[in-house]
């Protein structure tokens, strides 16, 4: 049986104390816990119809039902209070967020919905933290930096802006060594918004929120930015329980995660005059052997080719020569469609942790994590990224994961899919054709 509990958290406000001389850290304080459900012990107080969602790059939700008889019924208000789903048995938190709806019926009957922590983060706009209170001609709204500098920047100015109850976990080493760039946030996107289109897309990896119990119960937050598995500096783990027909595996359904198949592309760039250029090649004619024609020039990706063959528009390019650089780094990155080896990149699955059905020294299924899936019947025998996870506390057997081929997607920022592709900004735009 799986021991869990559902607390309910007020988490008070923060007080700056001296952790050493000279040396502050914010700590909360009058936070409060009470205890809205635990499995198994009988009490009167319980909830129902519970769910637990969790995606990658996505802050999740926890969702449950409460009674009128509940001593906590008329407690719960949205967004000011939070709700923390704690596995017992290892003491790891699954969950952590606020609640964000209360909906109820005629028979009294609460449906409650927290939303995961990194939600908190689309409370506040984006802005330079770093600049002292005497920099009064500078504009807070332009920000520098590396894309690790950035993601510190956009964690300190969620804290200094809204609340210090999430902190900067680990960096991807990657992330360090992009090139700095300069970015006008003068629009007011959000700190979530900033993080997700202008690093996650531009550098790749995923978020993570890590959970840290405070001694007065409250909950801190780190969020971790990993490496995806098509980043320099990726190191291959793969969870060492399997997902395996007639043994764990009860149902699986694949199907196709991206449908825009692209294997080839042809780099077009624009120069100075506004004028447009395509990479283009002498070949031989297919219908009349022995002619020379011109016709464009597709660089091919990783595997499959001539298929999804599309233009696309690279910028600050100035030769047919660096447009071709620029588009094997994007086909390499985002072109990677081995279609004779793969024939499905994503699959629905039902399936038992085994951590909790008999064998808890087996790893537990998480989200991010990278598993293998194996079913002679199905003919499949491959490893896949957990991108998403669905869970009843109540009834384990209907666990449900999405297993998929991880691949990143390009950024329709010219600015971050410079970042991306290694292309450098130039100052003037000049065509030397080859």
């Amino acid at each position: 049986m799986f021991h869990y509990a559902v607390y309910l958290h007020l988490p008070g406000r923060f007080e700056r104390i001296e952790e050493q001389e000279g040396i502050y850290i914010y700590v909360p304080v009058d936070s409060r816990k009470y205890t809205l459900y635990i499995s198994g012990d009988g009490d009167r107080d319980y909830i129902e119809d519970i769910s637990l969602s969790l995606e990658i790059n996505k802050s999740g939700s926890f969702e449950f039902t409460i009674l009128p008889s509940h001593t906590y019924y008329s407690y719960l208000r949205r967004y000011i209070h939070y709700i923390s789903v704690e596995d017992l048995d290892d003491g790891e938190i699954l969950f952590y967020g606020r609640i964000y709806s209360i909906n109820m019926n005629f028979d009294g009957e609460k449906r409650v919905s927290a939303e995961g922590i990194m939600s908190n983060l689309l409370d506040c706009p984006m802005y330079n933290p770093n600049l002292t209170a005497s920099s009064i001609n500078t504009n807070i709204y332009k920000i520098e930096g590396t894309p690790e500098q950035l993601f510190k920047m956009a964690i300190k100015a969620y804290r200094n802006l809204t609340r210090p109850d999430i902190d900067c976990g680990t960096i991807f080493e990657a992330a360090k060594h992009y090139a700095s760039e300069e970015i006008d946030i003068s629009g007011g996107q959000t700190v979530g918004d900033f993080i997700m289109s202008q690093l996650i897309d531009g550098s790749g990896g995923y978020l993570r929120s890590r959970y840290r119990k405070m001694e007065n119960g409250s909950i801190h937050t780190y969020l971790d930015w990993l490496p995806d598995p098509s980043t320099d500096g990726y190191i291959e783990t793969i969870n060492t329980q399997l997902v395996e027909f007639g043994v764990n595996l009860i149902d699986i359904e694949a199907e196709f995660g991206d449908d825009n198949v692209m294997t080839g592309l042809i780099p077009v760039w624009t120069d100075e005059n506004n004028t447009k250029h395509w990479a283009t090649q002498a070949s031989d004619d297919i219908d009349n052997p022995g002619t020379t024609i011109l016709k464009p020039y597709i660089v091919n990706g990783i595997g499959s080719s001539g298929i999804g063959i599309q233009m696309i528009d690279l910028p600050e390019l100035t030769d047919q020569s660096e447009a071709l650089t620029a588009a094997r780094n994007y086909a390499d990155r985002y072109c990677n469609y081995n279609l004779s080896q793969v024939e499905f990149d994503s699959f629905k699955v039902k399936a038992l942790d085994m951590h909790y059905f008999g064998d808890d020294t087996k790893q537990k299924i998480r989200v991010y994590d990278r598993v293998r899936v194996t079913s002679d019947y199905h003919s499949i025998n491959g490893v896949y990224t957990c991108t998403a996870l669905e869970m009843n506390p109540e009834d384990l057997s209907e666990m449900s994961y999405t297993f998929s081929v991880y691949r990143p997607k390009a950024s329709s920022n010219d600015k971050t899919i410079c970042r991306q592709l290694g292309i450098k900004e130039s100052k003037k735009r000049k065509v030397h054709n080859e």
